[in-house]
């Protein structure tokens, strides 16, 4: 129970740190006086909102399996393989 727990605090510090430095990029990009970025952290910060969290999750789900499924094929790897 305790290993459990302790990777459930790992897993939600990554989160945290991951979700903390996109979000500095984008409201960084946003706030830039360089009209490209301007348009990329606007187009970011509409795209991830715009999509519900559950099909987020689901997207990076399946779609690593599918990625690490195809790049087995890709390189001759069979086994380098994850099962959804």
């Amino acid at each position: 129970m305790m290993a459990g727990t302790l990777m459930t605090v790992k897993l939600a510090l990554c989160a945290l740190l991951l979700g903390l430095v996109l979000g500095l990029l984008g409201a960084l990009a946003k706030t830039s006086p360089i009209k490209p970025l301007q348009w990329l952290g606007g187009f970011y910060s509409t795209l991830v909102r715009g999509v519900p969290e559950l099909l987020w999750v689901l997207l990076i789900y399946f779609g690593t399996v599918g990625l690490m499924n195809t790049l087995g094929e890709a390189l001759n790897m069979p086994g380098l393989e994850l099962s959804a």
